[in-house]
């Protein structure tokens, strides 16, 4: 995922996530609030009406797949399901499925303005990393799709801050926990057999990439593949 501001242009901009050429004729085009073929007057409109004035007219998300794991159909719905979750009625959004490349991505393009209310959306770090990074990784998982790990600086913003404090996180409760149990079991059957023992909601199936835990009390699952390499 990516997310940057548009400064100028918007036609321009809502052209190029429309592209017919890309788009298979505009057959994965949509939008929320707003018509996508008069976008660019829609969110202007807004703009005029703003209570607060600045530079950036409207946000450019992108959110692309691995090569092969999605069909188009797929990949437009998820994008869709992704700008309805981030910004539900509030904003005017296009989405727009580009097939140009091995891999399909959506571009979006989010109106700065609220419809509902004149507020601003502001971008940030921590909305980056809880909001807009977090709504598309629990997609892909919810999809059995896949997710890339962050590393260093690129882990969830939450988690980072917490460290920061010295607190501690649900993943690093989880590492210390599989620490444990690992030393305990003989197969990763029986592994997955003690956690469950500890209170761990564990998904696995034929039917899954992915095997996914859930500690007690935690509100979402998670990838047991994306806690990290073993430091031992």
């Amino acid at each position: 995922t990516k997310i940057h501001p548009i400064k100028s242009t918007l036609r321009k901009a809502l052209d190029y996530i429309e592209n017919p050429d890309k788009t298979d004729g505009k057959l994965f085009v949509s939008s929320y609030g707003c018509s996508y073929e008069t976008a660019d007057i829609e969110f202007q409109m807004l703009l005029d009406q703003a209570y607060q004035k600045g530079n950036n007219l409207a946000h450019h998300l992108i959110q692309a797949f691995e090569p092969g794991e999605t069909t188009a159909e797929q990949a437009h719905e998820i994008g869709c399901e992704f700008a309805r979750r981030l910004f539900g009625n509030d904003f005017e959004v296009v989405i727009g499925t580009h097939l140009d490349k091995a891999h399909p991505h959506n571009h979006i393009v989010v109106n700065s303005v609220s419809r509902t209310d004149g507020h601003k959306y502001h971008s940030s770090p921590e909305s980056y990393y809880n909001d807009v990074r977090g709504t598309s990784d629990a997609l892909c998982r919810e999809n059995d799709l896949s997710v890339i790990t962050p590393q260093g600086k690129g882990k969830h913003y939450a988690e980072w801050k917490a460290e920061q404090g010295g607190k501690p996180t649900v993943r690093g409760i989880i590492r210390a926990d599989i620490d444990t149990i690992i030393g305990q079991a003989y197969t990763y059957d029986s592994f997955l057999m003690l956690l469950r023992r500890n209170g761990y909601e564990v998904r696995r199936s034929p039917n899954r990439k992915y095997t996914t835990v859930k500690p007690p009390g935690a509100k979402r699952a998670i990838r047991l593949d994306s806690l990290g390499a073993v430091s031992y």
